[in-house]
């Protein structure tokens, strides 16, 4: 005896007939019967493409209700625990997420299955579902953390190179000035020169940028703080102040304007440079002041 078409190879409902979807199917196939609930004749003679629709639409239901209710849901400290202690294992193998790419990106997602056999092993039976948002949530805090790190890595190279920059920019500013000074004795002249060949000796290599409201400047502005160099000569130390000087007053009597010196906020400590090794003896404590006459 033939089987009639409207019943062959009809789709196993063993996944969706659940207990906790049972209501779903059987509210789904009467009201796909519109009321006819009663008559048998009218049940038997479902179709395979009603049922299909009627499981598909269940399915879709069940999944959409689930979801739901894991997104509202938070995630169980049991979980949660095993998740992290899984991913930093994995970690401590070299095993990780891929963090310049999404979670489902790439290799990610093969990771994340990993993750989950890791926990698996840790703790026995999980919500898979619930175990996956573990996953996912870390992911993000991971991917978060690892985009500061490397932020503040980037900040802290270019705060060094700032410090460089402006340590060069005061040293070629001092040597300008003593290269059209005439009022500088030469013994002077040539011993400035002497620590003007390289930032050895200059002091901006500690400074630091601070808020003028820190100061009595009140105008919002950044300033640099300088750090002193100990070891550095009073000789030296008075005879940078001179160049400084002369060269502010050169920038403000310029035609062309320029921007003026950034001022700097009172010292704020002792920068913990050591002094260049082999120093000539004018540019370290104590050195007496040649006699210029």
């Amino acid at each position: 005896m033939n089987t009639p078409k409207n019943y062959h190879s009809q789709p196993s409902t063993s996944r969706i007939c659940t207990p906790e979807n049972e209501p779903l199917v059987r509210r789904n196939v009467l009201r796909s019967l519109d009321g006819c609930q009663n008559d048998e004749s009218q049940v038997l003679s479902i179709t395979v493409g009603q049922l299909k629709s009627i499981i598909k639409e269940t399915v879709m239901e069940a999944s959409t209700t689930k979801k739901s209710t894991i997104k509202d849901t938070k995630v169980d400290d049991r979980i949660k625990n095993g998740v992290h202690s899984a991913v930093n294992d994995l970690m401590e193998d070299e095993k990780t997420w891929d963090f310049s790419k999404g979670f489902k990106e790439g290799r990610n997602s093969t990771h994340t299955r990993e993750v989950l056999v890791a926990l698996g092993n840790k703790i026995g039976s999980f919500d898979r579902d619930m175990a996956y948002k573990g996953c996912r949530t870390y992911f993000h805090t991971l991917k978060t953390k690892s985009r500061k790190t490397k932020e503040n890595t980037i900040e802290k190279s270019r705060k060094q190179q700032r410090k460089r920059q402006r340590k060069s920019s005061a040293r070629v500013r001092r040597r300008a000035i003593l290269n059209v000074s005439t009022a500088i004795a030469d013994v002077d002249k040539e011993n400035l020169f002497t620590v003007l060949e390289n930032n050895d000796y200059m002091s901006s290599e500690g400074s630091e940028e601070v808020s003028c409201s820190d100061s009595d400047d009140d105008s919002g502005k950044i300033q640099f703080v300088k750090r002193t160099l100990m070891w550095r000569s009073d000789y030296l130390n008075n005879w940078f102040l001179q160049l400084d000087k002369k060269s502010a007053r050169k920038k403000q009597s310029s035609k062309k304007g320029g921007a003026a010196l950034r001022p700097r906020a009172a010292t704020k400590g002792i920068s913990d440079r050591e002094e260049p090794s082999s120093p000539p003896s004018f540019p370290i404590q104590p050195f007496e002041e040649p006699d210029s006459s």
